[in-house]
């Protein structure tokens, strides 16, 4: 059920990110990053990583995240309170070079709790290093090593491997006069393609 989208585009905060190797095998090693990248590309268009369920009391965000792979099986939850009465959901969004967008919810803060402080989501849907959002049926395990790359980086904060990692706040959006209803199950939707490279909310 629809109840009403926000679409967050994709383009805040950017910073970019440079390879760097050495030796004879560059070309080679860039062919098959570019190879499987084409895989990365091959996934589905949009997606929902996540869905979560807020509540207010007492000064406090009691928030239940559920995370799914993109078979749409859960992998991962967690459940936790923070001081606030508004939530922020940071995400890492890593842009390949044909323009489509790798998401990983990052960290949840708040209006009282500031984003150095936040929660950190990344433990919550890895195993051995692998984002299990990304699991998929379909791909191989150089597949799975090229996505831990690109989760490892983001998860260490490091500057190199992507084109391009971004920023991405997304929050209660009291400003534009949508309040996300206590107790009500809302899900992420990422759209990977970089026309419509972005993050929707829906009321689940």
């Amino acid at each position: 059920m629809r109840f009403k989208t926000f679409f967050v585009a994709v383009g805040v905060v950017a910073a970019m990110l440079v390879f760097t190797q050495c030796g004879g095998c560059v070309q080679r090693q860039q062919e098959e990053i570019a190879a499987l990248e084409k895989d990365i590309s091959g996934l589905k268009e949009e997606f929902s990583p996540m869905k979560f369920i807020v509540d207010y009391s007492g000064g406090k965000a009691k928030v239940s995240v559920k995370y799914y792979d993109q078979d749409g099986k859960e992998v991962g939850k967690k459940s936790f309170e923070m001081a606030g009465g508004e939530i922020f959901i940071d995400f890492k969004v890593v842009v390949l070079e044909d323009g489509s967008r790798l998401f990983f919810p990052f960290k949840v803060f708040s209006n009282s709790v500031p984003l150095v402080d936040g929660i950190s989501l990344l433990e919550d849907y890895s195993s051995s290093g692998f984002p299990l959002i990304y699991r998929d049926r379909a791909t191989d395990g150089k597949y799975d090593a090229l996505i831990s790359s690109y989760f490892g980086k983001v998860a260490g904060g490091s500057r190199a491997g992507a084109a391009l990692e971004y920023g991405n706040a997304v929050h209660d959006l009291s400003d534009f006069g949508i309040k996300f209803k206590p107790k009500t199950l809302y899900k992420v939707v990422c759209h990977k393609n970089a026309g419509t490279g972005g993050i929707e909310f829906l009321r689940d």
